[in-house]
């Protein structure tokens, strides 16, 4: 096993000691102008009093620009700071230099080879450059608000949120955008909300899953045109106890019957200023009751708000209320925002029965066939039951096979 192997095995087990250690894969900044780089870490003891630092990878080691033991390489006097919060610290270069590109580290601990995180610094001549850099950290099954800036000399409405996807050249597979695209991957979790009174707009994602990590970027206009847009890291992480969200499993309701779910309020908020029930598509969510007394036309005498618990309750199902639902939370500041998917299915049952030979007693197989029905789905389901004479225990076999017709077009 070679030196270089074992250093980073040894580093992957020192961040699953100490916790996580996070920053941007990459970062783009302009000939004599400036970037911050934030890294994020776990608040632990070990991390919070350990020397932090900045590097610079050559062929061989990463040389220190500067750290928290009251070291600044001479090159970097006057243009280069540290500063140091909780559970992140950051770095502002200033004055940026074309020969200042390439592989970084933000790291913490007394070796620069050891618990770091690997940044790639661009530096580029021309205006292609990202409006911020964002990291995010995001819970297993929580919810992530996106803040996607737009300059005020934006014409275009046309907003985006995509992944960055390097195989073949720079490309950014999209995930939704405002013409009502929705990836499949995020059908159902992801919307752009639109920001009062600017022509910002923020992307909402909840049911985080683990696979969710990763580089994006988020704008307005095309990624072709490379302007206007946000570089967005987001990194999962195992869940945390500030909020427990719905089972990802949908909901089965039949016409007629009503469904309930509770909608559950962050530790973290303070107080809620307002919340809302909506019916998610692939270009918005229509909201059908609120927590000031707003209730969708059509809903006046089948859904209920809770005051104190924010319980939501829709009855008289009907099979156009099959979909997926969403509860937005926020404290007039933040949001929080949940989503469950419910299918309203319609059943029709036909019977077979035959007599078995028996001996003494007269056994009866029914045949059971019940077709379910919805919007957008077709389910057979086959009961096989047999049962004695003499009504004694029953024996059932159940096999399912969904028939998808899906109709609605996902990327």
């Amino acid at each position: 096993m070679s030196i270089e192997t074992t250093l980073t095995m040894f580093s992957l087990l020192l961040q699953a000691v100490s916790g996580y250690l996070l920053g941007p894969s990459e970062v783009t900044g302009a000939i004599g102008g400036s970037v911050i780089i934030p890294c994020y870490f776990n608040p632990i003891s070990a991390n919070i009093h350990g020397r932090k630092f900045w590097c610079k990878m050559t062929r061989q080691n990463c040389i220190t620009i500067i750290s928290t033991n009251n070291y600044i390489a001479q090159n970097y006097i006057n243009r280069t700071n540290l500063v140091i919060d909780r559970n992140y610290f950051q770095i502002n270069m200033t004055n940026l230099q074309r020969w200042e590109n390439g592989i970084y580290r933000c790291g913490i601990g007394n070796n620069n080879n050891l618990n770091y995180y690997n940044v790639n610094l661009t530096i580029s001549g021309g205006k292609n450059i990202p409006y911020s850099t964002v990291i995010i950290i995001a819970n297993f099954k929580e919810s992530i608000t996106i803040n996607c800036p737009v300059h005020k000399n934006t014409t275009t409405k046309w907003n985006y949120w995509c992944k960055m996807n390097k195989k073949g050249g720079p490309t950014c597979d999209m995930i939704v955008n405002s013409s009502g695209y929705v990836h499949k991957n995020f059908w159902g979790r992801v919307l752009i909300h639109e920001v009062s009174n600017t022509s910002d707009f923020k992307v909402l994602v909840n049911n985080i899953k683990i696979n969710d990590f990763g580089f994006y970027r988020c704008g307005t206009g095309k990624f072709e045109d490379g302007s206007n847009w946000t570089d967005i890291h987001i990194h999962t992480i195992n869940p945390s106890d500030t909020i427990r969200h719905w089972n990802s499993k949908p909901l089965i309701r039949s016409p007629g019957e009503l469904f309930e779910v509770q909608c559950k309020i962050p530790k973290s908020f303070l107080s809620v200023s307002l919340v809302y029930w909506c019916h998610w598509n692939e270009t918005g969510c229509l909201r059908l009751i609120d927590s000031d007394g707003f209730i969708q036309e059509g809903f006046q005498s089948r859904i209920s708000m809770s005051d104190r618990t924010y319980t939501i309750k829709i009855s008289q199902l009907e099979l156009g209320d099959t979909g997926y639902y969403w509860c937005f939370i926020t404290d007039g500041k933040n949001i929080e925002t949940s989503s469950v998917e419910v299918h309203i299915i319609e059943t029709t049952t036909s019977h077979y029965s035959q007599t078995l030979s028996s001996t003494g007693n007269v056994s009866f197989a029914t045949l059971l066939t019940t077709n379910i029905r919805q919007e957008n789905t077709t389910w057979d389901h086959i009961t096989i039951t047999e049962r004695n004479q003499t009504g004694g225990a029953t024996i059932a076999q159940i096999a399912t096979v969904p028939i998808p017709t899906t109709n609605s077009t996902q990327g």
